[in-house]
């Protein structure tokens, strides 16, 4: 066409040139030194060797080596004795604690006590009448002082008790007397409310105001709804915690107070961790309280439309041993890490349509990491990307001769 002829490369430059490309895909594809295995063999070793967010299927599930010590379907079984466990929070000691007596006596109480003599001539009363003594200490000895009769035991006695110890004591000296013993101020049962509440404050413990619910209410309730609340009670060096709703749920959690008791209450932000081929990766703060497995997709943006396998939905979980024990077949695989419970991965199937039932079901916690695994489609994918990229640059010299 008038300019000079087009130079093109020889069949020999080629070749060097598709060579050298095949040796760094092979590289890239953890098969080097693996030129003359077939394609098939070359592309599961790609697939391999592909990057990837986490663990395959085969991986979790142990098709190469079992893990029946780790992992457990999620099918109504679960569902069922993951929502009958026991909830965790409060230790055994508080929730098995009786109610205080608002009659007993302690130290630093201060009582009134009020002696009533039926004839005049009396130690108390020249004309008969009552003479009242008004915020009599208990002393640190545990004891009273009372005049004419002096210290009488008071410390861990009911009023009841009290007034007919000091009624006998009297006997000998005062005319027919009759008493009465009147709580003035409890100081030796005071609670500390502090945190979310209306009116935080040192609040003492009586009749009305035994349980936690009720010392509550005393402090003019909580202004957030209790879905949102932790309760922690500091007791003796033992601090246990749990979800203000559960209380009010649970009867048993509706603990018993004792003297000295801290509690505080403080907004809670329960977390999960969303990993793998869901729609978004990140830790997700629960949207709602409770929180089931689906909506916990939900909020992760569900499962990637081109990446996610249904059938392997996970779920990590430090769980109850008592749980564990009866859903597991195995003992825990060597090398388990030690945790707050036994490590337990629930495997749900969401390609069949029973699983969406069995997730809306199931209670998600606090820490617990959700993880979807990749399609095998998803793996060939990557692997022909990865392989395209490669021969496209060989394909353009081949076609251009260049």
């Amino acid at each position: 066409m008038g300019g000079p002829p087009r130079r093109g490369r020889s069949n020999k430059t080629i070749e060097r040139g598709w060579s050298m490309h095949r040796r760094e895909f092979l590289r890239r594809i953890g098969g080097a030194g693996a030129a003359g295995a077939a394609g098939a063999p070359i592309a599961l070793t790609g697939c391999a060797a592909l990057p990837r967010s986490g663990p395959r299927t085969a991986d979790i599930i142990g098709e190469t080596e079992p893990l029946e010590g780790l992992v457990a379907a999620l099918d109504a079984d679960a569902v069922a004795l993951t929502a009958a466990a026991p909830p965790a929070g409060f230790p055994p000691a508080f929730r098995d604690a009786a109610a205080l007596d608002p009659t007993r006596i302690g130290v630093g109480d201060l009582l009134d006590v009020t002696v009533w003599e039926t004839e005049g001539g009396g130690i108390f009363s020249d004309r008969g009448g009552a003479t009242v003594i008004e915020g009599a200490a208990v002393e640190p000895s545990g004891r009273l002082y009372i005049p004419f009769i002096g210290p009488q035991r008071a410390a861990g006695a009911t009023l009841t008790e009290l007034r007919d110890r000091i009624r006998a004591a009297l006997q000998p000296l005062s005319l027919s007397p009759q008493v009465d013993v009147r709580l003035n101020e409890p100081l030796s049962r005071l609670v500390a409310m502090q945190g979310a509440v209306a009116s935080p404050g040192v609040y003492p413990i009586e009749r009305a105001t035994t349980r936690l619910s009720a010392m509550l209410a005393a402090a003019g309730g909580v202004p957030v709804p209790p879905e949102a609340v932790e309760v922690a009670i500091a007791r003796d060096g033992v601090i246990g915690r749990q979800i203000l709703a559960d209380v009010f749920d649970e009867p048993a959690l509706n603990v018993a107070l004792r003297p000295g008791d801290l509690v505080v209450l403080s907004p809670i932000r329960e977390r999960f961790i969303a990993m793998g081929a869901t729609g978004g990766q990140a830790e997700i703060v629960f949207p709602t309280r409770p929180l089931d497995l689906l909506s916990a997709i939900a909020a992760a943006r569900g499962l990637n439309d081109f990446d996610a396998d249904p059938t392997g939905v996970f779920v990590f979980r430090w769980e109850t041993p008592a749980v564990a024990d009866a859903l597991l077949t195995g003992p825990p695989p060597p090398g388990a890490p030690a945790g707050p419970g036994r490590p337990i991965v629930y495997r749900l199937d969401l390609s069949a349509p029973q699983g969406f039932f069995v997730a809306r079901s199931f209670g998600m916690r606090d820490g617990d990491a959700l993880f979807v695994t990749n399609a095998p489609l998803t793996e060939l994918r990557k692997f022909l990307q990865l392989f395209n990229s490669v021969i496209t640059p060989v394909n353009t010299v081949n076609a251009t001769g260049l």
